[in-house]
C-alpha cells in the first residue's frame, strides 16, 4: 500500500520533472526523473541504483509527474497535449487528451481527481478517475504551471505569468494569496501543510 507520495518538479539540465514516490514504511523512496533531452523516464531505487523506468514512445517532453494512491504514474506531455499513465511495472497508455493544452502541473485531490495546469488557455482542467475532464478553473490564472493541495482540500496554482499563487477551494472559487512569488512560479510544493515553497522560497499558508 502506498502510505504517501511527493512531487518536486524541478528544471535541472535536461531532467524537466521529478517525482518522489513513499511507501508505507516512510523510510523507502524511490525518485522518478522524466529527461527531456532522450524522452524516457528514470527510476533511483532508495540506495541510488538507476534505471530505465520507460521509454514509451508515448512520451513527449514531459513537464509534469505525479502519483496517485496505487502507485500509478501519470505524467503531462507537453509536446503531445495529453496525459500518460503508467502502471508500476512502466505501461504505458494515454489517459486523456481532451481539454489539454501543453500541459504542466499534475496534481490529485482527496478523491483521487487529478486536476491539470494549462499555461496556453490558462486553464486548470479537472479528470475524474475515469479519464473525463472538465474545466476547474479560469479566474486568476496567468500562465499556470505548478499545483499543489493542502490538507484542506484548497488547489494552489502557480502563476508563471506574473509569479503569483492561486488558491481554490474544492468548489472551484478562486483568491489571490497575499504573499507573492519573488521570482520563477512554476513549481509548486508543500512543507507539513503550514508552508508553501514557491520560487525557491517558502510562504505561509493562511488556511
Amino acid at each position: 500500500m502506498i502510505a504517501g507520495k511527493r512531487c518536486a518538479p524541478e528544471m535541472v539540465a535536461v531532467v524537466v520533472a521529478a517525482c518522489l514516490l513513499t511507501t508505507n514504511t516512510l523510510r523507502a523512496a524511490a525518485l522518478f526523473v522524466a529527461n527531456g533531452g532522450d524522452n524516457t523516464i528514470e527510476k533511483s531505487a532508495p540506495n541510488g541504483v538507476g534505471s530505465l523506468f520507460s521509454n514509451s514512445p508515448l512520451i513527449s517532453s514531459v513537464r509534469g509527474l505525479a502519483f496517485d494512491v496505487t502507485g500509478t504514474l501519470y505524467a503531462a506531455m507537453d509536446g503531445a497535449d495529453q496525459i500518460v499513465k503508467f502502471t508500476p511495472g512502466g505501461a504505458a497508455s494515454i489517459f486523456a487528451s481532451s481539454g489539454l493544452s501543453a500541459p504542466r502541473g499534475l496534481a490529485f485531490d482527496g478523491d483521487g481527481n487529478l486536476y491539470a495546469a494549462n499555461p496556453n488557455t490558462n486553464s486548470i482542467v479537472k479528470f475524474t478517475p475515469a479519464g473525463v475532464g472538465s474545466v476547474f478553473a479560469t479566474s486568476g490564472l496567468s500562465a499556470p504551471q505548478g499545483l499543489a493541495f493542502n490538507k484542506a482540500g484548497n488547489l494552489y496554482v502557480a502563476n508563471a505569468g506574473n509569479n503569483t499563487v492561486e488558491k481554490f477551494t474544492s468548489a472551484g472559487v478562486g483568491s489571490l494569496l497575499p504573499a507573492r512569488c519573488l521570482r520563477h512560479a512554476i513549481r509548486l510544493g508543500i512543507r507539513q501543510w503550514r508552508e508553501l515553497l514557491c520560487g525557491g522560497h517558502w510562504l505561509p499558508l493562511y488556511n
